[in-house]
């Protein structure tokens, strides 16, 4: 039995969410080999060039394992392992504008590959949502991403100096928001990029010299931010998105309110409270081992 990972690209840049999540499967799956396509077409393209490398390489014994609707286009023998982590139709019904017709291809991505998945994994309970109402069936594991807690840890010695604020220049992501709300508040906001390419070095050090961090965006699958954030011990003030939808945040900081008012005040009284996020990662399974655990049993091997 071979298994493959495969993805758009392997980028050896400063990761983003997708990258991020394939860095630790990779970690579960060492053995695996990567694949990505070959074409610098459509999306279409690339899909169908990622499926005819997988038609004409692998057996029924071989398991694929990638993100739902990168190829999917035709059957090939393999047995396919779907992660959903792009909530592409929560997005479609929030927002409006030059994103969605791109949205919309990646949804019917999904949807096309979906009738062919022998396995399906939400990486959320947002993520598990999202995909129940997109009209392909329930996922058969929600299995979070993982955070390397050995990497990601607090330094006691650093200063805390700002909130922080991590994401890309998508207007979904409401950044303005957050400006607002620190403002309120009477902090400052260090906003970070994924765009500026922040190295992993940097962010370890943002993490664990800032307040707290701030998610503003209503819609998400797994911020990995939000893990490397608690793992360092920041608290976190977040909308229910992504790890928090439908789950208690507990000690790990606060849900952000919907008035703004009401945000800026929980926010300044957040820096007097002391917090344990990092507890949090290992009470419920987010370290990386666990992580690697549970997904290798979610696709027995």
């Amino acid at each position: 039995m071979v298994k493959y990972l495969v993805n758009w690209s392997f980028s050896n840049t400063v990761k983003g969410g997708s990258e991020s999540r394939y860095d630790m499967l990779h970690k579960a799956f060492p053995e695996a080999i990567k694949v990505s396509p070959n074409s610098k077409g459509s999306i279409l393209e690339k899909r169908k060039d990622i499926d005819l490398f997988l038609k004409a390489n692998t057996t029924p014994e071989d398991i694929v394992i990638k993100d739902a609707g990168v190829g999917g286009t035709m059957d090939i023998p393999a047995k396919t392992v779907l992660i959903y982590g792009n909530p592409y139709c929560s997005l479609i019904e929030k927002f409006g504008g030059p994103e969605v017709e791109c949205w919309q291809e990646l949804l019917d991505a999904q949807t096309e590959d979906s009738q062919r998945a022998w396995k399906k994994i939400a990486n959320s309970e947002f993520s598990f949502r999202d995909a129940a109402i997109s009209g392909y069936g329930h996922p058969n594991h929600v299995i979070s991403n993982g955070v390397d807690t050995d990497y990601f840890m607090p330094d006691p010695s650093m200063k805390k100096i700002s909130v922080l604020w991590v994401g890309s220049r998508s207007r979904i992501k409401q950044l303005e928001r957050a400006l607002e709300i620190t403002k309120g508040a009477g902090l400052n906001l260090l906003t970070v990029f994924k765009e500026d390419g922040m190295s992993r070095e940097t962010m370890l050090a943002l993490y664990q010299s800032s307040l707290c961090l701030s998610v503003t965006s209503q819609i998400g699958g797994n911020r990995n931010a939000v893990l490397e954030a608690m793992a360092c011990d920041l608290p976190v003030l977040t909308t229910r998105s992504g790890l928090f939808w439908g789950n208690e945040i507990g000690n790990a900081g606060e849900i952000l309110p919907s008035n703004d008012d009401d945000a800026a005040l929980l926010l300044k009284r957040m820096v007097g409270v002391k917090y344990d996020p990092r507890s949090y990662i290992f009470k419920n399974g987010l370290d990386q081992e666990s992580y690697i655990k549970t997904m290798r049993e979610a696709i027995n091997v």
